[in-house]
């Protein structure tokens, strides 16, 4: 008898060991992208729980889970990462890394994700950015830049006028290329308007600072090589805000010092197949700190009476008159697209999904459920009758699938009305012969849910009412 129990408590030790190998990749992460061909580095990591093989094979598939593109490495210490650069012979598109135990009994994939060209290499400096500088004194200011792609280690930085061809001064030649250079600007550099290029040394690559100003350390003298005074006044965004019977409006930034004063507006109002309105408005008394924004109303709803407000274009143009020198005339005007609508259906989330074969006869369907939690947002009507969930299967997320597809409806929706809706559906025709995709293999698919209204109406945000599931079949 204690033989027995010995021999029971031994064979159920061996099965909780068996069943609880398990590897989970975790990096690379979903939606990631990774670049080949370039001199960085990528860790792929994973984890893992029970006894297995101390040695594992890292190889690349892809999104089906059944096309080798790569074997990564073969084999490596089981430890929990490897480091790998990318070679240039692997195609760009979606992946899987499989972590796999040298005897095939273990193995983990990652998540989808991208491998990509490296991108051209590129060097971006944002500072100084649309501010003034003061020479002859001991403050220090940091010139900084970011570079992406592969370059030349170090670079050369030097302070050009306006024009980015008369050099007034070279800063340093050279310095490593990390992003950053610490500069003191000597008195003899004149007063004015300049940008900082910074350039590889072998002048494959290089980039222009925005215009800013450098001026001297006092402020008699500043203002004697000054006597203008300069502002940049910057139309950051466009808007529609309902506050105030609804108006349209924007979002100004002051880069310089506090402004308080009148501002000057032109607003071009451009809807689709009806005439321009045009306004000129004066504000006074606007105060605006230095590198302060400040969102101002407009236009009225009310001056705007038969315009269709969904997806017309609003042009805001900030002093049109020029009384206040600019030191860059570029950003003080914007146009942009608004989309003023009560019709913004959302899909906030959804839930309880699954997705599972349907057995016996006929075979070769599969049941849909989930739920999907939707709000209906804006103002100005009663109600939304016409609303109906759209759902699409797609193979790996880009191949469609003939007759994986429909409609559920119709809901109504109240006013700001949250609702959830219950989704519960078989595709796939009854008879083998006639099945759709007689042979569904398991695998990674992807699905589409959409919540649309039937009338016409504008989406405010034609990305919030359409959710992306993954989905594994097995």
């Amino acid at each position: 008898m204690k033989k027995k129990l010995f021999l029971f408590f031994v064979v159920m030790i061996m099965g909780v060991l068996c069943f609880s190998q398990t590897i989970t990749v975790t990096s690379p992460h979903s939606g990631e992208t990774w670049y080949k061909g370039d001199s960085h580095s990528y860790t792929i990591r994973w984890t893992k729980t029970g006894a297995m093989d101390s040695q594992v094979k890292i190889t690349l598939y892809h999104t089906d889970r059944e096309t080798l593109e790569t074997i990564i490495v073969r084999p490596t210490a089981n430890n929990g990462s490897y480091s790998w650069s990318i070679p240039t012979s692997v195609h760009a598109g979606q992946y899987v890394v499989r972590v796999k135990t040298m005897d095939n009994a273990v193995y983990g994939e990652s998540a989808v994700f991208t491998i990509a060209n490296a991108p051209a290499a590129s060097i971006n400096v944002t500072s100084p950015s649309r501010e003034t500088w003061y020479k002859g004194d001991s403050h220090s200011y940091t010139i900084r830049w970011t570079k992406t792609g592969a370059m030349d280690s170090q670079v050369k930085i030097t302070l050009y006028h306006t024009d980015g061809e008369t050099l007034e001064t070279i800063i340093v030649r050279p310095t490593a290329n990390n992003g950053s250079y610490s500069w003191s600007i000597p008195s003899s550099v004149p007063n004015g308007q300049y940008v900082v290029r910074v350039k590889t040394m072998d002048n494959a690559v290089y980039d222009d600072s925005e215009i800013f100003n450098i001026a001297s350390s006092t402020l008699g003298d500043y203002l004697g090589h000054n006597l203008r005074i300069m502002r940049d006044f910057e139309v950051k965004d466009i808007f529609f805000s309902r506050s105030f019977d609804g108006c349209i409006g924007a979002n100004i930034k002051n880069y310089y010092s506090a402004y308080n004063g009148p501002f000057k507006y032109r607003v071009l109002v451009i809807p689709d197949n009806q005439p321009m309105r045009r306004f000129n408005i004066n504000k006074d008394n606007i105060r605006l700190n230095a590198n302060s924004q400040l969102n101002i109303c407009l236009v009225h709803r009310s001056d705007l009476e038969g315009v269709n407000l969904c997806g017309t274009s609003v042009y805001i143009q900030v002093d049109p008159e020029n009384e206040i020198t600019e030191t860059d005339e570029r950003n003080n005007k914007l146009i942009k697209k608004i989309y003023v609508t009560d019709a913004d259906l959302m899909i906030t989330r959804i839930s309880d999904f699954k997705i599972k074969k349907v057995y016996g006869r006929p075979s070769h369907r599969w049941r849909v459920k989930f739920k999907i939690h939707a709000k209906a947002g804006g103002s100005g009507y009663s109600s939304l009758y016409n609303v109906f969930v759209k759902w699409e299967l797609y193979k790996g997320g880009f191949q469609e699938i003939e007759g994986a597809n429909g409609t559920y409806g119709p809901f109504k929706f109240d006013r700001n009305e949250e609702k959830v809706i219950s989704f519960n559906k078989i595709f796939g025709h009854p008879s083998k012969k006639h099945s759709v995709h007689p042979r569904l293999k398991a695998g990674h698919y992807t699905m589409y849910i959409t919540i649309t209204s039937r009338i016409t109406r504008c989406e405010s945000d034609k990305e919030n009412n359409r959710y992306r599931v993954g989905v594994r079949l097995f």
